[in-house]
């Protein structure tokens, strides 16, 4: 019994310190824990198990939502519709624009954009409109007391001076606070002091440049005002400034007894550039319309003797591809990951049989493409614009040049290849959609496999307890044994020494 005790527990734990009752309760522990490893090993199992559909559900859902750029999926995992771009200008018709000066001139470009070059000389910036009253000294006394009303930009502005006398620097801070404080008036005051003892109104327009048209005050940007009242008299706002745009002045010489607007022809507030030798005028340096599908941003005034700056529209490839790319991607991802999991592949049917879907489509032909008598070069297979597969079935966008020619030629073509009723997009949101959601295969999986560990983990604990419970009863088992074994043995030694005695004396 020693030999067995000692091949058990030599090479498991130092028992040198336990009693033999505790050494046999051990041991019966050791001789029962293959059926305890058995079950930890299945709810390891299980927990990979587990681990690898969590992380499958992952790469489906980033595949998922890469597809989901391509348009609309409805329907249920048994009758999908894909609803695919019903044009591809969206999303396969893009464009670069670059310039030859950006510091002069960027633009940004749609894809209603044209291909090819554009000249762009920027005559002028639009600005702001400003309006400078004239000069005030500030301590002086300000001819007005108690409530005025004047008129800029057709609103009508009230200002309560009080019954006491202010002084020109308190009443013009009045005037700018009522103009700031008016709603929708396009522009804002301030209180300029040109000296520590002067100062002077000065108006700004909230926007840029004039109005769309000469006579559209409604939504004009330079500032108007109407002339005769008493407020605008003192701060030299008179008739013979001109509030109009036919009688506008302006004083290069800056005078302070006079106000002035900073531009006297409110023309010259807009923006001028020269496109392709056409004069366009604006009333902001953001042009949106000048050439279709493209804004420009003015960031500078040319001079006379500048060159013309070159705007050249490309296609824009890099952009088709960063938009494929994420699909591309999160495919890879996933087939590689399929790949590196090949015994959960032979274990599960439905993993393998998404395995096979998967690595199979990039080289299927797609069938709904665009068809045309005229047009023999139409793409039907992803390697014909560019892409390639490698051996493990991932697929890489390598050839720039090839797809570049065919989003120059026609952007459907390339579109038709992943957004059409069949197309790899289509194809691979049908392959995985049953995968997804509540009722998914992969949802059904993680159940099960979860109700599989709960009850192993319950069997482990219950046949832990019963190891143990047995363990714990041939301990006592063997110390009550041990006790009955000592009793006997003393009785026994007692019986001896007690004999002995009486024999002695009978034969004395």
């Amino acid at each position: 019994m020693a030999d067995l005790l000692s091949a058990l527990t030599s090479s498991i734990e130092d028992t040198s310190n336990m009693t033999q009752s505790e050494l046999i309760a051990y041991t019966f522990k050791q001789t029962q824990q293959p059926k305890i490893d058995t079950l930890n090993q299945r709810k390891q199992s299980l927990e990979q198990k587990q681990v690898f559909f969590n992380q499958l559900n992952t790469k489906i859902t980033a595949l998922m939502s890469a597809i989901d750029t391509f348009g609309e999926i409805s329907g249920d995992k048994y009758n999908l519709s894909f609803d695919k771009l019903t044009n591809a200008d969206s999303k396969f018709v893009t464009r670069n624009i670059s310039t030859s000066d950006s510091s002069v001139i960027t633009a940004s470009a749609s894809s209603e954009a044209l291909l090819g070059v554009n000249t762009i000389k920027v005559n002028r910036l639009a600005t702001n409109d400003v309006l400078v009253a004239q000069s005030l000294d500030l301590a002086d006394d300000f001819a007005l007391t108690g409530e005025h009303t004047f008129n800029m930009n057709g609103k009508a502005i009230s200002v309560d001076f009080g019954e006491s006398t202010l002084s020109n620097e308190e009443a013009m801070k009045k005037i700018a606070t009522a103009i700031n404080n008016t709603e929708d008036i396009g522009m804002s005051a301030s209180l300029v002091k040109s000296t520590t003892t002067s100062g002077r109104l000065t108006f700004t327009a909230t926007e840029t440049g004039t109005t769309r048209t000469e006579d559209d005050l409604e939504v004009a940007n330079d500032i108007r005002f109407t002339a005769g009242s008493d407020v605008l008299n003192e701060l030299g706002l008179g008739n013979e400034l001109g509030s109009g745009r036919a009688n506008r002045k302006e004083y290069k010489e800056n005078q302070a007894d006079k106000a002035y607007y900073k531009v006297a022809d409110p023309n010259q507030l807009n923006s001028e550039i020269v496109v392709n030798s056409v004069v366009v005028t604006r009333s902001s340096n953001t042009v949106t319309d000048a050439l279709e599908g493209v804004t420009l941003n003015l960031h500078k005034a040319q001079d006379e003797e500048d060159m013309q700056i070159n705007l050249t529209t490309t296609v824009g490839t890099n952009k088709v591809k960063e938009m494929l790319q994420p699909m591309l991607t999160a495919y890879n991802d996933l087939l590689g990951f399929l790949d590196e999991n090949k015994s959960l592949q032979r274990s599960d049917a439905s993993v393998s049989s998404l395995r096979q879907m998967v690595r199979s489509m990039p080289s299927q032909e797609i069938s709904t493409v665009q068809t045309s008598d005229s047009d023999e070069d139409i793409p039907s297979f992803l390697t014909e614009i560019g892409l390639s597969i490698d051996n493990a079935g991932k697929i890489y966008l390598d050839d720039n040049e090839k797809l570049e020619g065919f989003l120059k030629d026609d952007p459907q073509k390339v579109a038709d290849l992943f957004i059409s009723e069949d197309g790899f997009a289509a194809k691979l949101n049908k392959a995985v959609y049953s995968y997804t959601g509540t009722d998914s295969i992969i949802s059904a999986r993680k159940d099960s496999l979860s109700q599989q560990i709960q009850t192993t983990t319950k069997r482990t604990d219950e046949l832990q307890t019963r190891i143990d419970s047995q363990a714990e009863a041939l301990r006592k088992e063997y110390e009550s044994m041990l006790e009955v074994f000592l009793q006997a043995q003393a009785q026994y030694q007692m019986l001896g020494t007690y004999g002995s005695s009486d024999a002695s004396s009978f034969y004395y």
